[in-house]
């Protein structure tokens, strides 16, 4: 009303203010946003992000929180390249950190970082700085421009600069939760605006360590983030969506791929990362093996696949936040064996696809043009015991029951994210699935052999030895006999005792394969809705994807790897399509794969051959052969 009056006491100065003075403007100067401009040989700052407001200028402290989208961008002058962050300070005192991200009780405050550059590649990418979540900033001359209350932006001028205080001394990344010394550390000043001589006075050291001590209490003892998950409840929860903090174990650029993990699974998770091209370009130029990341928003298609992230959401994180520390205890754990029993048996739905340096020479090989998502199974199995499957969450567990009479398909519907659990269906989610396990329907089918029709006669067939040899001279096409199928590994790395473990979903423009119900068991309605695959494209069509494991069967030494890619069931007799919604061709199909597993349990000499070309790629210097013009037929008589 008219008669309110408001007292500020502000360190020690007092000012009465009522509507006249406050219409009349009459406000002392401590009250006002401090001016840019140096006075006196020194700047003067604004003490808290909460007293911004739109359309002013402004010099202030901040600490880095995270990067955000688009990533690396290009604004209308074209000699400079930028990138936004967000920020925060003491403003979010109040706040818990998980939710420094989410609150709906503060702004949000992102900052522009501009540097010269005439495009987003090269060096230009490289020069866009990768800030550590707790660095402390220091702007000059930014201009604050506010949308709706929620945003606050501020953005670089002409003569703006930004300046990143590194902390020197190595106590400041030690992985302990021991509180920050008030009296150190120390910091180095350096420009990300390419500013050739950013000032420093000891004022700015005492600021930087204030905020720096802050952060670093505040960190040490609550978590970054209310959506945080683990590996492991990111894979197999519901929804499985959520954020992430893991260290990085392995780098691949030009698959877009981050190997990482966090200790809460034996095997590691890969991230691909897309969204935008320099986005992807620029997060890869700064990050190396050892690094602890955060990812926001990362979305997971069950275990065995790659996980998706975008990659201007990532940012680095300190070694002494608490959620690193944690993690950190996790592994020191799984190296010392201390692991969960529930977590001791090994994800083969997560396929290598890294490149085995004692493949060369051996014949076979784990990729290739075109061939990169096979993968190897890394773990062996065990001779006595069955191989412990997870279920994947979107899956399918099919079984046949026989009697003397019938023949019933039992098949489980798949589980997508958000569903009920497995458990809702009569699906256990943790089975356990004895080496070459084969229907009971199939059970006493007789053994079936490997035909080729280059086959001449047995006398024409190379031994698995030659190949080596022959690769020496260029032959690149072969006709192989006098082996055994010790065994097939699926897809993803897992035992394909099953002949839907050996079928999978082949994306037509990226060469990804996922599970062949990724999209549901309807495979001709999801092409008909043109629905995406994980990878983004709808483009598919349905192969058998598999290595056969073969071994001479005069030298038991030579070893040989044999890769299938059928979109058109020429090996097995029926095609993948017909395999996942007809059981009788899904019967028929068994009964071979099951046949030349159990061939080399028979007493009689081997009769397989095939044919196999070598395709060359990046992903291993010795090749991938290839399993071409070649079909399983059933050896008559053979009990």
């Amino acid at each position: 009303g008219a008669g309110t009056v408001v007292n500020i006491f502000r360190r020690g100065k007092h000012v009465r203010i009522d509507e006249l003075a406050l219409k009349a403007g009459f406000l002392p100067d401590w009250m006002h946003l401090p001016p840019t401009k140096q006075i006196g040989g020194g700047y003067s700052y604004i003490r808290y992000l909460s007293t911004l407001r739109g359309d002013v200028d402004a010099n202030l402290w901040c600490i880095f929180w995270e990067n955000a989208k688009p990533g690396p961008f290009q604004p209308t002058q074209r000699d400079k390249v930028g990138i936004n962050v967000m920020v925060v300070d003491k403003s979010f005192d109040h706040l818990p950190c998980d939710i420094w991200s989410s609150t709906k009780d503060m702004p949000e405050y992102s900052l522009q970082i501009l540097i010269p550059g005439n495009s987003l590649c090269g060096s230009g990418l490289a020069s866009l700085p990768f800030l550590c979540v707790g660095d402390i900033v220091r702007i000059h001359r930014i201009r604050v421009w506010q949308k709706q209350q929620r945003w606050m932006n501020m953005l670089c001028q002409k003569y703006s600069a930004v300046s990143h205080f590194e902390p020197v001394e190595a106590e400041a990344h030690t992985t302990t939760r021991e509180q920050p010394n008030p009296e150190g550390p120390n910091f180095v000043c350096r420009s990300l605006t390419h500013a050739e001589h950013p000032t420093m006075a000891q004022g700015d050291q005492d600021r930087a360590r204030e905020l720096q001590n802050w952060v670093r209490t505040r960190l040490s003892n609550e978590r970054m983030s209310m959506y945080l998950k683990t590996i492991a409840e990111l894979m197999h929860g519901a929804p499985q969506k959520g954020d992430l903090i893991v260290k990085v174990i392995d780098v691949s650029l030009a698959d877009e791929m981050l190997t990482v993990e966090d200790g809460s699974t034996i095997e590691p998770l890969r991230v691909e990362v897309r969204e935008t091209v320099e986005a992807v370009g620029w997060l890869f130029a700064h990050i190396e093996p050892g690094h602890w990341l955060k990812f926001r928003d990362v979305e997971c298609h069950g275990p065995g696949f790659p996980a998706r992230a975008h990659a201007a959401r990532v940012s680095r994180v300190p070694t002494w936040c608490r959620d690193v520390v944690e993690r950190t205890e996790a592994l020191r754990g799984m190296r010392s064996d201390d692991i969960p029993a529930a977590q001791q048996a090994p994800n083969p739905f997560l396929p290598s696809w890294r490149e085995d340096p004692e493949a060369a020479g051996r014949g076979g090989g784990a990729g290739g043009a075109g061939l990169a998502p096979f993968g190897r199974a890394k773990e062996e199995e065990p001779e006595d015991e069955g191989v412990a499957l997870a279920a994947p969450l979107i899956g399918f567990a099919g079984s046949v029951a026989a009697d003397a009479a019938t023949t019933e398909v039992v098949e489980h519907p798949p589980v997508a994210a958000g569903a009920a659990a497995p458990e809702a269906h009569g699906v256990t989610p943790a089975f356990r699935l004895p080496p070459r396990t084969t229907h009971a329907a199939t059970a006493g089918a007789g053994p079936a052999q490997l035909a080729t029709s280059y086959a001449k006669s047995s006398d024409s067939l190379e031994r698995l030895g030659g190949v080596g040899l022959a690769a020496e001279r260029g032959v690149r096409c072969h006709v192989l006999g006098g082996f055994d199928v010790e065994g097939v590994t699926g897809p993803f790395g897992g035992a394909g005792a099953q002949i839907l473990d050996l079928v999978c979903a082949h994306c037509s423009a990226c060469g990804h394969n996922f599970a062949w119900n990724v999209l549901g068991t309807d495979v001709s309605d999801a092409k008909r809705r043109r629905r995406e695959l994980p990878c983004g494209h709808w483009a598919f069509r349905l192969e058998f994807r598999c290595c056969l494991h073969l071994r001479d069967s005069a030298d038991r030494a030579e070893t040989f790897e044999a890769f299938v890619a059928d979109g058109q069931g020429e090996l097995f007799g029926a095609a993948p399509q017909a395999v996942v919604s007809d059981p009788s061709a899904r019967l028929q199909a068994q009964r071979r794969l099951d046949g030349i597993l159990k061939s080399a349990e028979h007493p009689r000499p081997s009769t397989h051959c095939i044919a196999v070309y070598r395709s060359d790629g990046l992903g291993d210097a010795s090749g991938a052969y290839v399993i071409c013009d070649t079909t399983i037929e059933m050896i008559e008589g053979a009990a």
